[in-house]
């Protein structure tokens, strides 16, 4: 049998467990790419990995709105895409784990295949159980794709679906980014961009690359 997980009010979990769950995760995943390391938490990310164990737990997060994703921007090689990989793993235990996907691989799917619903609003594509979704480095991917003579900016069709889903059901979207909110209105054009200020939290992440 698998450990039993204990839950605070609200059968949120236990702020002081899910921290210590989300070390153990993060430790692993630092592991797997060099075994002689191990996940540092250091003035760069402390009251990031602070807020963001409340915000996924459940808990009060200042500065953080519950009923918004997540956009996680900073240079490159900070630590973001771990962090949000190992905030899912955590989760996972909890059964409320997001998708945990590239955008340059939804891109290649596109124009691979042609079909981009999955990561739309539903697990299935456009019917079944509505699907939490991180993607991972937006901004770096190819634009326009292309599929079959039929080019499209595929993120930027994605965020505004969801965007509408998340006024009408509030499905949740997470997101890393190395993109300026500049650079974002360039990729996905001015609409886009403010639909992005409107349905996540965003958070900076300093410091220098710890690759």
């Amino acid at each position: 049998m698998g450990k039993k997980i204990t839950t605070g009010t609200g059968g949120s979990p236990d702020s002081k467990m899910f921290s210590e769950m989300f070390l153990l995760e993060a430790n692993m995943l630092v592991k797997l790419h060099n075994p002689e390391q191990k996940f540092s938490i250091d003035k760069h990310n402390r009251e990031v990995i602070r807020a963001l164990c409340a915000y996924f737990a459940g808990q009060k997060a200042n500065g953080l709105n519950p009923s918004k994703g997540i956009l996680l921007s900073g240079p490159v090689g900070v630590g973001k895409s771990l962090l949000l990989k190992a905030f899912s793993n955590t989760l996972r235990r909890f059964n409320r784990a997001y998708k945990f996907v590239a955008c340059q691989d939804v891109v290649l799917e596109y124009e691979n295949t042609g079909q981009i619903a999955m990561y739309m609003g539903n697990e299935g594509g456009y019917s079944g159980k509505p699907a939490k979704v991180c993607f991972d480095e937006l901004g770096r991917e190819t634009t326009p794709a292309l599929h079959y003579g039929n080019r499209r900016n595929v993120m930027q069709h994605i965020l505004a679906y969801r965007y509408n889903q998340w006024q009408n059901q509030g499905l949740i979207t997470h997101a890393t980014t190395n993109a300026s909110p500049k650079e974002l209105v360039s990729l996905y054009g001015e609409h886009i961009a403010d639909r992005i200020r409107e349905m996540f939290n965003l958070i900076v992440m300093q410091g220098e690359s710890r690759r």
